[in-house]
Parts: C-alpha cells; sequence; structure tokens
C-alpha cells in the first residue's frame, strides 16, 4: 500500500495487520509532547511549521490557548528588517488544556502538520494546525466531543511608529547598525493596521517609507540607482482571518468569536505580501489569494500529498544505537525546517529561518519577537549552508530562491563593479542587504576623504569568493537536476558575469598569471594577501566545470572566457612546513588571525579540488592536521572537511556534536545554537545534513563514491541523488551496500564502494 492509503485506511477505521507492519519509519521521528508548554516557557516551547513561504512557531499554553506566531519570507519592514506578521490565540471554552488534563501534541512529518488532542474522555477536542503547501492560508481545524465556545484573536505589538533608537535593537537591522544621531531618525517602522468586518478580521503593514533611498546615497550610487530597486517602498504584508463558523466579536478588534459553542470549526488565515502602488491593490491581491477556498478535507489532503512526495524525494535513516537516532532525528528536522521556510522569494535567513522567536531565552535581550540577531542582510558565507545538502537530496526547486536573489541583485552589482571599480562583469558584497547594496553599518558611516569605493569593514572587505561558490553551486545544480534550460539560461550567464569581473578587475604577471590583489583568505586574513585559496580555488573549480560541458553548451565568446580566466589562474597555494608542502591560505599573506575560518581547506571542501586520486591530497590531509582553529558548531567546515578526507572517526565525532547542540531552552529538538549566528542557526543545521551525505555518499565527476567516511557500526537505509540526473538507493549493513539500486541504471558502472585509497 502506499501512505497515503495506509492514512486513509486508518481513517476509516479498516482493520489491516498488514498496515502495522509497513509502519512508515519516518513516522518514528514525529515530535511527540505529551504536556502542553510552561506559562514561563512560552514561545520558546513552540513547533515549527510551513508551507516555504509562510510559516508558524507553535505552541500550546498549560492552562492557556492555542497561540502561534505567524512569519513570512518576504515580510520586509522600511528598516530591512524581516517582520512578524502578528500573533494569532485560539480559546476554547471550557479549556481542554488546563492544567492536568490529558494531552498530545504530535507533529506528523508525513501529513505536514501538527495535530493536538486534549481533555478528558467526553469533552476531548482535536485540532489540526497547518499551512496549505498548495496554497497561501493556515487552517486550523477542531473538533470537539462537546460543543465549545471559540475565540480566536489577532495579538499585534506593532501598534505605534517605532523608532529604532536603541543601538541595540538597531542591530536587528544591521543595515542601518550603528547609525549616527543625525541619521536613525531614518530608522522607523510604521504601525500595523487592524481592520475587523463582516467577513472576518485583515490587518497588514505598509512601508511608505524607506531606508533605500539614503542607502545609495550614502554608498555613492545615485548615479547608477535605477540599477537597484526599491523593494521596501509600498512593501505590503499581513493576513486576512476568517471563519465560517466565528465572527467578529463586538468590542472586541481584531477577534472572531462562536455566537454560540460548536463542535466544530475552521480558522483561515489567508497571508500575503507584495509591493503595490496602492493599499487598496494590495487588499484585492489578498482577497483574490483568499477567494474560493478547498474544503477542510481537500485542502487537508492536498497538503498531506505535497508533502508525501516531499518525503519520497530521498531519505537517510540511520540504524544502530541512540547517536544513530539522534543522528537521523537531527537529520529530517533540519530538512523539515528547511523545507518549511525554504520555497519563498528570499533566501532561508541565516540566522534563524523564519522561525526566531522573542530573543530573551537565546540571549536575554529584551526585545520583541521581530528582534534578531545580525539582521536582515544575508552572509554568503552563512547562506549558502542551507542549500547545499538540497543538491543530494533531490530539493531543486527549494533552491530556486538563493539563485533569483543573487540575479536579481546583478545589474546593481555589475554596476557598482564598474563605478567603484572600473571592472566588468559582477562581484557580490559578503553581506548584501535585501536589496543588493551594503550595509550601511558595514560600508562605514563616516565617509570623509574615503572615495565611494572604500568599504570600511575590514571582516570581508576584500572578499571576491562569493559569486564563484555561487557558481559553483549552479552548476552543481543543472548536473544534478538535468535540466539543461537552466545551465544554458541561468547558471552560465552567472558564470559569465563571475569570471568577466577576475578577467577584467586584476592584473597578471610577466608570465601571464592572474595576480588576485587586494584579496583576503576569507574573514580570517586580511593583510598583505595575495592569491587567496578560496578564490584560486573557486577559479580552477569553475573553469574546470565549465571546460568540462559538451562543446555544444556555451558560446564561442564563453568559451574563450573560460579558457583565457582558466590559463590564467594562479597555482593552489602550498607553504612548506618540516620540509613537507601543506595546503596555505594564500600565496602571501600577513599570518595574523581575525577569525575562525581554514581558508587553506576551501579547495577541498566546497571547491573539491583536493581529494583521491587528485595531486596534493597529502598536503590538504597536512592541513587538516594542523588546523589552527577546531569547532564542531555553526558555520565551521571541520566536519565537511574530515568526510572529504575520509576521516571517518573525526567525522563522526563532529556529527555526534552538531546533533546535540539543540539549545536547552528550546524544547523543538532541532532549534540549534546561538552559536555565532542565531537561533534556530540555519547555518548548523545546513552544516549537519552535508556531513552525514558526504559520509554517506560524494560524487566526483562520473564517479559516485559510497560509503567513504562511514562507521561500521552503523547500519542505514538511503536514498540519494547524484550528478547526471540519478538516483541511489539502498541499504547499508556491516559496512556493505545491499540492495542497490541505480537510476538510470547505466551509471551503476560509476559506483565506487568504501573509503578513499
Amino acid at each position: 500500500m502506499m501512505i497515503a492509503q495506509l492514512v486513509l485506511a486508518a481513517a476509516l477505521g479498516q482493520s489491516a495487520p498488514a498496515i502495522q507492519a509497513q509502519r512508515d519509519p519516518l513516522d518514528t521521528y514525529n515530535v511527540v509532547w505529551t504536556s502542553a508548554t510552561p506559562a514561563a516557557q512560552g514561545a520558546a516551547g513552540s513547533m515549527p511549521i510551513g508551507n516555504g513561504e509562510t510559516g508558524l512557531n507553535v505552541w500550546v499554553e498549560e492552562d492557556g490557548d492555542l497561540v502561534f506566531y505567524i512569519s513570512r519570507t518576504d515580510a520586509w519592514s522600511e528598516c530591512d528588517r524581516l517582520l512578524k506578521l502578528g500573533r494569532v490565540r485560539v480559546n476554547l471554552s471550557p479549556n481542554p488544556f488546563a492544567k492536568g488534563q490529558p494531552f498530545r501534541q504530535e507533529l506528523l512529518l508525513r501529513e505536514g502538520r501538527i495535530r493536538i488532542v486534549a481533555g478528558e474522555a467526553g469533552s476531548a477536542v482535536e485540532l489540526s494546525v497547518y499551512v496549505n503547501a498548495m496554497g497561501s492560508d493556515i487552517r486550523v481545524e477542531g473538533t470537539a466531543a462537546a460543543p465549545v465556545g471559540v475565540m480566536c484573536s489577532l495579538e499585534d505589538w506593532r501598534t505605534e511608529r517605532h523608532a529604532l533608537s536603541d543601538s541595540g535593537e538597531l542591530q536587528s537591522s544591521w543595515t542601518m547598525r550603528d547609525a549616527p544621531a543625525k541619521v536613525r531618525e531614518e530608522a522607523w517602522e510604521s504601525a500595523d493596521v487592524v481592520e475587523s468586518r463582516e467577513d472576518g478580521v485583515v490587518w497588514f503593514h505598509r512601508n511608505e517609507h524607506s531606508i533605500v533611498p539614503l542607502t545609495l546615497k550614502h554608498q555613492g550610487l545615485t548615479s547608477i540607482a535605477e540599477k537597484f530597486p526599491d523593494t521596501l517602498l509600498h512593501r505590503t504584508f499581513g493576513g486576512w482571518m476568517a471563519s465560517t463558523q466565528l465572527k467578529p466579536a463586538a468590542g472586541k478588534p481584531g477577534t472572531l468569536a462562536s455566537g454560540a459553542p460548536v463542535k466544530a470549526f475552521e480558522l483561515r488565515v489567508v497571508t500575503h505580501a507584495a509591493q503595490t502602488d496602492t493599499l487598496e491593490a494590495w487588499k484585492s491581491e489578498l482577497r483574490r489569494a483568499g477567494a474560493n477556498p478547498t474544503s477542510p478535507e481537500a485542502a487537508r489532503a492536498g497538503n498531506a500529498a505535497w508533502w508525501d512526495e516531499f518525503w519520497k524525494r530521498s531519505w537517510i535513516f540511520v540504524e544502530g544505537d541512540a547517536d544513530a537516532q539522534r543522528v537521523t532525528q537531527s537529520y529530517i528536522l533540519q530538512r523539515w525546517i528547511s523545507a518549511c521556510g525554504g520555497r519563498g522569494h528570499w533566501p532561508i535567513k541565516f540566522n534563524g529561518s523564519i522561525f526566531t522567536v522573542e530573543p530573551r531565552p537565546t540571549e536575554g535581550q529584551p526585545f520583541n519577537p521581530d528582534w534578531r540577531k545580525w539582521g536582515g542582510c544575508f552572509w554568503w558565507q552563512n547562506t549558502r549552508l542551507p542549500y547545499y545538502p538540497m543538491l543530494a537530496a533531490g530539493d531543486f526547486e527549494m533552491m530556486d530562491p538563493l539563485f533569483r536573489f543573487y540575479e536579481a541583485t546583478v545589474p546593481g552589482c555589475t554596476a557598482r563593479a564598474k563605478l567603484y571599480y572600473n571592472a566588468d562583469g559582477v562581484y557580490f558584497p559578503e553581506t548584501i542587504t535585501s536589496f543588493g547594496t551594503y550595509a550601511n553599518g558595514d560600508y562605514g558611516w563616516a565617509r570623509d576623504g574615503k572615495s565611494a569605493s572604500e568599504i570600511d569593514c575590514p571582516w570581508w572587505q576584500w572578499a571576491w569568493n562569493q559569486s564563484l561558490e555561487l557558481t559553483q553551486i549552479m552548476l552543481d545544480c543543472a548536473s544534478y537536476s538535468g535540466d539543461e534550460r537552466f545551465l544554458s539560461e541561468r547558471a552560465l550567464p552567472m558564470a559569465r558575469e563571475t569570471l568577466r569581473y577576475f578577467d577584467s578587475r586584476f592584473a597578471r604577471d610577466a608570465h601571464g598569471t592572474m595576480v588576485i590583489s587586494p584579496t583576503q583568505a576569507v574573514e580570517t586574513y586580511w593583510h598583505g594577501v595575495v592569491n587567496d585559496a578560496p578564490s584560486v580555488a573557486g577559479l580552477r573549480a569553475v573553469t574546470d566545470m565549465l571546460l568540462a560541458l559538451p562543446e555544444r553548451i556555451g558560446s564561442k565568446e564563453d568559451r574563450a572566457l573560460w579558457s583565457r580566466v582558466h590559463d590564467a589562474c594562479p597555482a593552489l597555494p602550498l607553504e612548506t612546513v618540516d620540509g613537507k608542502p601543506v595546503a596555505s591560505a594564500a600565496e602571501k599573506f600577513d599570518h595574523t588571525r581575525s577569525n575562525c575560518e581554514t581558508p587553506e581547506l576551501y579547495a577541498l571542501w566546497p571547491f573539491r579540488l583536493y581529494g583521491p586520486g587528485k595531486p596534493n591530497l597529502d598536503a590538504a590531509i597536512r592541513a587538516y592536521e594542523r588546523r589552527t582553529d577546531r569547532s564542531t558548531v555553526g558555520w565551521t567546515q571541520d566536519g565537511l572537511f574530515a568526510a572529504t578526507l575520509g576521516l571517518t572517526e573525526q567525522a563522526k565525532a563532529n556529527l555526534l556534536a552538531r546533533s546535540h547542540n539543540s539549545r536547552a531552552a528550546f524544547r523543538f529538538p532541532a532549534m540549534w545554537g546561538p552559536n555565532f549566528d542565531w537561533l534556530p542557526d540555519q547555518c548548523h543545521g545546513g552544516n549537519l545534513m552535508s556531513g552525514v551525505q558526504l559520509m554517506l555518499m560524494q560524487c566526483d565527476g562520473e564517479s559516485i563514491r559510497l560509503l567513504p567516511a562511514w562507521p561500521k557500526e552503523w547500519n542505514a537505509t538511503f536514498k540519494l541523488h547524484a550528478p547526471g540526473k540519478t538516483v541511489v538507493q539502498g541499504r547499508i549493513q556491516g559496512g556493505k551496500v545491499l540492495d542497490l539500486q541505480v537510476t538510470p541504471e547505466s551509471r551503476r558502472k560509476n559506483i565506487v564502494v568504501g573509503p578513499p585509497p
């Protein structure tokens, strides 16, 4: 039986021993709570759920109500902060959540919904909460054994214009962080508007102000301002809360209530965000989004079908001891969080995705749920990490928001490269606003005596590897998915603009070799750097991939560019230690460290230039053994380095440490961090997923190596994707691969089993 058939049979009350025998292994990892959330814990006791664009943090208060925050990936404020839409409270009377009553809250992963059952027999209530994967609406469906009064209220804390005058609160904008007093008056956000109507409650936040013009002027970009569309001005976001059984409550704005107790009810919350010339245009779009709703049964079935297909796409179930189960749970729940917040109009926010809550339980800051550490900007070194595991998982459509965001900024970034450096092509700042500029605090507020091209932030002032890595990921996506149209129309144009920048920006020496300077080795080495390892490795990896494409791919001009840059690439930097070569961070650099990255090994991961059968593998191993900083949290890559080198025990130890990183103050098992970034830390979760995948399977050219760093004591079942539109599925038992299936079958000849020699 298919999973959907099993669920249907169970719903119909059919007795079928075969159903139990075929129990879905994913069900083992449903998150189950048998008590409501203590009042003192609040939103830290929430479950994340979403449809990729809209997300909820859901919890049930002990002796209280069902509560959830609503978020979207595109709810950008006037100050470039990603705001919540609001909070909804569902009150039931009599209260089934009273202390001491039976209670069960379960995240049904296969169905993509939260099921809550509470109360004594005869008065029990069952609630379903989900965000429709096939639409834009949130659904809360309730049934009761005995009639209950129902009241649903929108709770909104943005009730008046608010200035981000507190320096700590201003950090959550980041674009405006550390703004001097004369500029801070621009850092404000308007009040929300809540309207109760006959057909429900409509509320919205509308930006009639934007910090984009100030930013463009401050960064000397006025002459090319048209290249940077204002993504903030007139952006409006909010929702429409409605119910057939509930009507606006007299004297209670923002509240719907049942006129009399009911045994069943459905609450729909339609969310919407868009830039419209007028408020009325936005309201019309919201109405259209919420018009002609599907029935609860059809909505639930469609949502479950989407999630069922998602989970069938790929899986890894590690079998064995408690550690193995913890790794499986961590992998599954991180993939869940990525899918719940990863199909929107902007990339996944590394610092919490759309599942942040008020900061007090994380680090104690006294701000509301709109606050997050590191604010609204996208850091490339962080933003990329949730996307790498999507390749092997086959979640290609979830990678599109990352690509679309950077593609949208290309016109502004290329114009800035010409204006600032008289260079062609594109480079992306390490930290980039939602509209494509530097954050003003990173760019620098004190500009007297400085040219527009002087960037103050030394952490990544001269970092250039961002566009190279983005290009590699896009080429990988084309290879894994087999999508030649994506390759030709999107990956190759990004490659073209990226290589044009390096080709035009940096001089050649007497031998025709590119001299990449000024530059730095990511955020760790700033001074005296020439030919940093990440940029050199990125150039080599990207041009190798491009030149390996069939001759029919790419124009004559493209291929000339690929060859020219490839031939000009510097050698991967090496240094000699104790008479032996060791991978180095750069050809030349001052060894003063400013961060805890290991740039000398970026050629190993992500750029895959070191490895079995490749030159200087011993130099990479020595660099790994000699690395200065060692870490198991956040964006650090030690576990990925170990797995890529086939160092099984070190990769396993790093993975286990990562799987136990969920913060104790939070109830959901995958609330990683805050580590370097925030909570839930998506850098950490993405790294964890990549670590499991690299231990199980690594792809290089035509080769697909299974079990390159897999512990013999762990069994597993898996289904993963590989380049060439390939799917590899099987079972691991006692260090051997059994029941191997390879699609297409012609790729079976490329399978290699075991660690690298």
